[in-house]
Parts: structure tokens; sequence; C-alpha cells
């Protein structure tokens, strides 16, 4: 009898204006110790050279249009057709175009999702990039923090950060599928654009559907820091809002 065949892993970077990062976290991806089989780009309503420097680096680009819905509408534009081509038992790593994944990233996501078959999705554990003088320090303690509870809670996530994830294929077509039914939001979307913030909302779709999700310490990323207090705090007033408002949502 062969050998199963090792799952497809393709990974996604959506990508606003990011010719300052996308580089870095190209060159992170293709340092995996576990190679992914290719790297698509979507550049999301670009000014500058984001789509060419994901060309020069090899990856396969989708330019898309304006949209109202941001991250998670140009994720539902190209998920769908991308996840045609894929079998069940495929991966997709979702990443942001201003972070980093550490070398081991896909092995060890790999290797929890093939000896863990409840585990619908492995997100990372992130960390702060450096700079920002004294914000930029209370922001990577802050993530410190952070990465010692889930390590506190055996890996187990309670959100799926957007700085990086890998899922199951069969778990992104099952979650578009419940969509409008079981999920909020349209029936076929693997996000609900209704919330206000994706990875949370994505975290709570997964583990309604009964798959168990992990971030394992050795899932390192590294990913951008708010450089200026107003940044810093839109970006939690944003997070707060997008805690509660599944639980609004359920309430009504």
């Amino acid at each position: 009898m062969s050998p199963p065949t090792a799952p497809v892993l393709v990974a996604v970077i959506p990508a606003h204006n990011e010719e300052a990062y996308l580089p870095l976290a190209i060159c992170s991806i293709k340092a995996q110790r576990n190679p992914v089989s290719r790297i698509v780009v979507i550049a999301d309503r670009c000014t500058d050279r984001t789509a060419d420097i994901a060309r020069e680096n090899g990856c396969q680009v989708v330019e898309t249009p304006a949209s109202d819905h941001l991250k998670a509408g140009v994720l539902n534009d190209v998920l769908p057709e991308l996840l045609s081509g894929l079998d069940d038992t495929d991966l997709v790593l979702i990443t942001d175009a201003d972070s980093r994944i550490c070398p081991e990233f896909t092995a060890v996501a790999l290797r929890r999702l093939g000896t863990r078959p409840e585990v619908g999705a492995i997100g990372g554990v992130f960390y702060g990039q450096d700079g920002a003088g004294l914000l930029g320090a209370l922001q990577r303690n802050e993530y410190a923090r952070y990465a010692r509870e889930v390590g506190r809670r055996g890996a187990r996530a309670t959100v799926l950060t957007g700085t990086a994830t890998v899922f199951r294929v069969r778990v992104l077509r099952a979650v578009a599928a419940a969509r409008g039914t079981r999920l909020p939001g349209r029936t076929g979307c693997v996000y609900d654009t209704g919330a206000l913030a994706e990875d949370n909302e994505i975290t709570l779709a997964v583990r309604h559907l009964g798959w168990a999700t992990l971030s394992p310490r050795q899932c390192r990323v590294v990913t951008e820091i708010m450089p200026t207090w107003g940044d810093f705090v839109r970006q939690r007033l944003r997070w707060q809002r997008g805690a509660l408002e599944p639980v609004r949502r359920d309430d009504r």
C-alpha cells in the first residue's frame, strides 16, 4: 500500500499597499522547513508596488477592486475558487502582509493537524516587531503576556489570529456551507462581512461547528505594532467591539 499523500498547503496573503512589509512576509513563507505549494497575494485596491513585488517574488497575484468589506470581503472573493481546486485534506495558510512567520510554523501546524483530527485550525502566537519607543515596548509586553496565557491553556486558542492561521480545507468549506443557517453571514462565504473583527468571528464559527482550535507556542509570528497612540487606541477599540459583537448579535 502506498503511503498517504502529504496535503497541499497554499498560503494566502491579503495585502493593501504593503510594499514595505510584503517582501519580508513572502521571504518568511519561502523559508519554511515544510514548504508551501504556492503563495497567493490578494492585492486589494493597491496604489503602490504591492502587486509588482508579489509577482517579482514568484507569487500568484489576484488584484481586487474596491470593497466595502475590506479583508473579509477580499478573502470571500478569492477563497471559493481557490478551495474548488483543493481536496478536503489540503490546507490553507492565511497570513497578514505585515507579519513574518517563524521557519517551523508550517511544520508544527501540519504535525499537530496530522495527530489531532479534532483540530480544525492552527493559529500563531504573535509577538511585536521592534521600534516605536515606549508604546512599542508596551505592545510587545502585552503580546508576550498573551503568549504565556495561551501556553497555560495548553495551546487552546480562543482567537485564531489573523496574523497567521492554517485551516483545514474541509473546515473552511463547512463554515461557508453553514453561513446563513447555523452561522451568521451569507451562504457560500467563508467570512462574515458583518463582523467587525473577522479573526474572532471565524474562530467562533469553527468552534461552533465542533472543531478545536490551537495556537502552539512554536508557531511564532512577528507582526507590526501600532506606531502612534491614536492608532493603538483605534485598534484596541475595534478588537474590544469585535469580541463583544457576536454576543450582542446572538442575543437579538
